[in-house]
């Protein structure tokens, strides 16, 4: 009887090739961050998020800040997958840049031997790595929508063959309409115009078009709920839904569900998420259960870094004004001091100058703000406008009716 019984080398590597295929072809599909995958990567209608440096370019045109993201998963015992994203408004617009990075470690050729103990062949290792640049830019046509555009570099790297290196280009376009303040409808379009994969051995490997459309809507100001459909070139068509959940100020809850067709087959995988909120800083968890192979379900974790820390103004008020002569029921507690009782008619003068020249320029910002549909940036540029008419009518009382120590 010889020796060896039977190779598996066949089988890793059909293994090895659902994985390459089905997610691997392009790992855009894997998710940028714990919390698109563990919303179930219903993306097509959410914005304002960095992770849509990689998925709908619309949905950066809302960003008002510099933002960083970054995630690391092992997805397996054979293969790791990282993650990098960042966002800055510019001039016209934002601008996103995405790089997503896959990589297996060395897998090896096992034997049989007449004992079934598995013997395995060191001397040809196979590995494989790829990679996904993406480049974004969103700005917005009017009030309601977003447009945003991107350019994706994919390259592709196997050790199993000579000549194994392949490249490609792709554009991806996405837009997002707000109906109000509470719901979003979303489109966004992969590989609209591609080159496809072209290999060192001459040969193309194409890269499928998709169309996502859905919608995000705002149950309330804790709890956000969004739904995709996904049409793929000769795929069924399929469904995605997620919910995310802020008890607190500070904890994320989220799920997420996934329909899957593999052949005929029809799967539903699940998903679920925590995050915690630490001023600028979140730290994201999820977890993905891949029902078609259980062993390939998979843990995630990625952090979230905004540069503009969230202004601490404390309201009483149900709305905030626009108007330079506006009013709001807004309780403010300032401690007087004794300079107060030297206070000039030239001093006020003074301050007052200073307060129109900061409320013209408030006010010229908002209406940038509001055309440009920065709703972040326009709030904060609302409160502290509100802060500054309300801190005015204060040093006014005091002028007039200066206290004593």
């Amino acid at each position: 009887m010889t020796n060896i019984k039977k190779i598996y080398f066949v089988a890793i590597f059909y293994v090895l090739n659902y994985f390459c295929l089905a997610q691997a072809a392009d790992i855009t599909e894997i998710g940028p961050s714990a919390r698109a995958i563990s919303l179930g990567r219903t993306f097509s209608a959410i914005e304002n998020s960095v992770d849509c440096a990689i998925l709908n370019p619309a949905g950066l045109n809302s960003i008002d800040s510099i933002r960083f993201g970054s995630m690391f998963s092992n997805l397996s015992n054979d293969y790791t997958y990282k993650s990098f994203l960042f966002a800055v408004p510019i001039k016209y617009g934002v601008f996103g840049f995405a790089l997503l990075d896959e990589q297996s470690g060395e897998i090896y050729k096992t034997t049989l031997d007449d004992n079934e103990r598995v013997i395995r062949d060191n001397s040809d290792p196979f590995t494989f790595h790829n990679q996904v640049f993406g480049f974004s830019i969103a700005n917005n046509i009017n009030q309601k929508t977003s447009v945003g555009a991107r350019l994706k570099l994919i390259n592709k790297n196997a050790s199993l063959t000579t000549n194994a290196f392949g490249s490609g280009t792709s554009i991806d376009l996405g837009l997002i309409y707000n109906k109000d303040s509470k719901t979003n409808f979303g489109l966004y379009i992969e590989n609209l115009l591609n080159t496809g994969v072209k290999w060192q051995t001459g040969t193309t490997d194409p890269l499928a078009t998709k169309i996502r459309t859905g919608f995000s809507y705002k149950i309330s100001q804790n709890l956000l709920v969004a739904m995709d459909g996904i049409f793929t070139s000769n795929l069924p068509f399929n469904l995605k839904a997620g919910a995310e959940w802020m008890p607190t100020n500070t904890i994320f809850l989220r799920c997420g569900i996934e329909q899957e067709f593999i052949g005929s087959e029809n799967y539903y995988n699940y998903s679920l998420g925590i995050a915690n909120k630490f001023e600028n800083i979140y730290i994201n968890y999820a977890y993905k259960m891949n029902s078609a192979l259980l062993e390939s379900s998979s843990h995630f974790v990625s952090i979230g870094i905004d540069l503009q820390p969230a202004k601490k103004t404390i309201l009483t008020t149900e709305a905030i004004p626009s108007g330079p002569s506006s009013e709001a029921k807004v309780e403010i507690k300032q401690s007087p001091t004794s300079e107060a009782k030297d206070l000039t008619k030239e001093i006020f003068e003074k301050e007052k100058r200073k307060v129109q020249e900061k409320v013209k320029l408030l006010d010229s910002k908002i209406e940038e703000a509001k055309k440009r549909k920065r709703n972040e940036l326009l709030k904060n540029l609302q409160l502290e406008k509100l802060k500054t008419l309300k801190d005015w009518e204060n040093f006014k009382l005091y002028f007039k009716n200066p206290l004593t120590d």
